[in-house]
């Protein structure tokens, strides 16, 4: 087979055919020139002829792939759009269109509330921190000069106050989650540090309680109440309740701690009664001798713990009525004066005058009245 040489037109043809069906190929492959002796218009004018075709077949395939770029991202925002209920019943793109762009603007608009909100709450933390620091700073002042802080740590007071104002640090910058025992290692090296009875911890509740305008502590119950206001959680598994045939629990004695007696809810039943005594032993009896039909009972076991008092505010929130019965002596009546404050509903139960009067006669009382 004899070879010939291409002339202009052909290679200018040739160079279009290749841009055409191979778009990845270089525009200018390398096409041998005819020899000198063929026939052409010459060499640079078929070079020219070659140029523009390749520009011309360069440009109508960008402008083809746009082409199909755009169409392919009005396909994604028209399906987008279809998806979205509120531009279901536009009827026209045009339509849709003024929705997007009323859309959008209000995005816009919401987007600067929202970082004008976040420059006030800023600003507003900042002005708290500042007022806590001056609050913090009178409280110092009072604690100083009431001597409170001398009388509780002695010659540790420094580092009693020292040890306050790191827990007060800590409990700012929190989220709210702390457990007392965890901050009482971290800014005493003592886990116990900042129980009830120890310098630091009493100092610490009575900042919070001076912070926040509460009177302090009365007792374990207000304790513990001053700490979870705080966003500080005190132990709740140690403190704990005996109970009977308590709603939602089985027929049987059991002790919830205060984790679960938080957690738990007396339920849709309403005007029961619950018997509240202070000895474990009435619990064991009803338990033993009425089974069929066993009494609901809390059993304080001498001052009301703050799971006892949970769960007798649970039941008479929900409507029960709470009777006490207690022993005849110091101790139950201090014990039933307690009840008396922190639940007022409840009510004594065959712990009147005239009861106590017949339980002296047959000798089961300790406490002697004396006539006026």
């Amino acid at each position: 087979m004899v070879e010939r040489a291409l002339d202009a037109d052909e290679r200018v043809q040739l160079q279009v055919f290749r841009a055409a069906t191979e778009p990845n190929a270089p525009l200018y492959a390398a096409v041998p020139w005819p020899s000198s002796g063929s026939s052409s218009n010459g060499p640079a004018e078929a070079e020219k002829e070659m140029v523009a075709a390749a520009n011309e077949t360069d440009r109508l395939r960008q402008a083809k792939l746009a082409c199909d770029e755009d169409r392919e991202i009005a396909e994604e925002r028209q399906r987008a759009v279809l998806v979205s209920p509120a531009y279901r019943d536009a009827k026209s793109l045009g339509e849709i269109e003024e929705r997007l762009v009323a859309d959008v603007a209000q995005l816009e608009r919401a987007e600067h509330r929202l970082r004008e909100a976040e420059i006030h709450r800023n600003e507003a933390v900042a002005a708290r921190d500042q007022a806590d620091h001056v609050r913090v700073g009178a409280w110092l002042d009072q604690v100083r000069t009431t001597g409170l802080a001398r009388r509780l740590a002695h010659e540790h007071e420094g580092d009693a106050v020292s040890r306050v104002l790191d827990t007060l640090s800590a409990i700012w910058a929190s989220n709210g989650r702390l457990r007392l025992a965890v901050l009482a290692a971290e800014v005493t090296g003592d886990s116990h540090g900042l129980d009830r009875g120890k310098p630091a911890g009493t100092l610490a509740v009575h900042a919070l309680s001076w912070l926040s305008e509460q009177t302090f502590p009365r007792d374990a119950l207000d304790w513990r109440r001053t700490w979870s206001e705080a966003g500080v959680a005190c132990d709740d598994l140690s403190c704990d309740v005996l109970v009977l045939n308590l709603p939602g629990h089985a027929d049987q004695p059991l002790r919830l701690t205060l984790r679960q007696a938080l957690s738990w809810q007396p339920g849709p039943v309403v005007h029961g009664v619950v018997y509240v005594t202070e000895n474990p032993a009435i619990v064991a009896g009803a338990a033993d001798q009425l089974t069929d039909r066993p009494p609901t009972m809390v059993c304080l076991d001498g001052i009301p713990s703050t799971a006892a008092l949970v769960v007798l505010d649970g039941l008479t929130g929900a409507g029960w009525a709470a009777l006490y019965h207690g022993d005849f002596d110091w101790r139950g009546l201090a014990i039933a004066g307690v009840l008396a404050r922190k639940v007022p509903a409840a009510k004594p139960w065959r712990f009147g005058a005239p009861d106590y009067l017949k339980a002296l006669e047959r000798g089961l009382g300790t406490v002697a009245l004396r006539a006026a």
